[in-house]
């Protein structure tokens, strides 16, 4: 009964030592296996934190770098307001895309450091430029509307209103003058050139039918004249 007992016991021993991570054959064949297990999990985590994190940086490069060509195009044409929505979101991309670098891949953070400030700076020269678009073509449609004015008083047959209204523009022009030469408005310039020169020509005109001396003799005079009255009239137009 004895050996019967041991024996058992001794049977029962490889199988209970594997249960119980002991160091027989089967032990070592689990502990093998756990081993690879956890190979492969490192693995499978070097590829979740490693690889991983930088498909995404590069995909946020691309598409820091996609938004800012298009807010580029957009100020070239003119649409300021979609040029400055398409700056802020760069600009927030670009801190999603620094912030995953420094933690993730650190290698590549330089690539990705200074783009927020390039895309901020970008979104002010915008929204710089956009200003002064404005307040040009206020003041070149400011001077327009004065210059009208003239040229209507002109029509009425009143120079010294003519030249009244004329006395504003040169201020107006130079106020458009200043933005357009800092920001090279090609369009704009243009407009300033031209209605400088229908300033100078109203200006001109009225200058001249001031002091022209009339020629033409007088209509009949109104019933309610005096004699004395029309024989000035007579001498006033020969």
């Amino acid at each position: 009964n004895s050996r019967q007992s041991t024996h058992g016991r001794d049977s029962r021993e490889p199988g209970e030592q594997a249960a119980r991570g002991g160091s027989g054959p089967g032990a070592r064949e689990t502990g093998q296996r756990r081993t690879h297990s956890a190979e492969a999990r490192g693995r499978d985590s070097e590829g979740a934190h490693g690889r991983q994190p930088t498909a995404r940086f590069d995909d946020r490069i691309d598409d820091i770098d996609d938004t800012v060509e298009q807010a580029r195009e957009l100020r070239a044409a003119g649409e300021y307001e979609r040029a400055l929505t398409c700056c802020e979101q760069a600009i927030e991309t670009a801190e999603q895309a620094r912030e995953t670098a420094r933690k993730d891949a650190p290698d590549r953070f330089t690539a990705v450091e200074s783009r927020p400030d390039d895309a901020t700076q970008l979104r002010e020269a915008i929204a710089a430029e956009r200003d002064a678009r404005g307040r040009a073509t206020e003041a070149l449609d400011t001077a327009n509307k004065r210059l009208d004015a003239a040229a209507e008083a002109l029509d009425d047959g009143t120079p010294r209103t003519a030249l009244d209204r004329l006395d504003d523009v040169p201020a107006a022009l130079d106020t458009a003058r200043d933005p357009i030469g800092a920001h090279d408005f090609t369009d704009l310039r243009e407009r300033l050139n031209a209605l400088e020169a229908r300033h100078e020509q109203l200006h001109e005109v009225a200058e001249d039918t001031l002091t022209q001396v009339p020629t033409a003799i007088p209509g009949a005079p109104r019933l309610s004249l005096t004699y004395d009255d029309i024989r000035k009239g007579d001498l006033l137009g020969r």
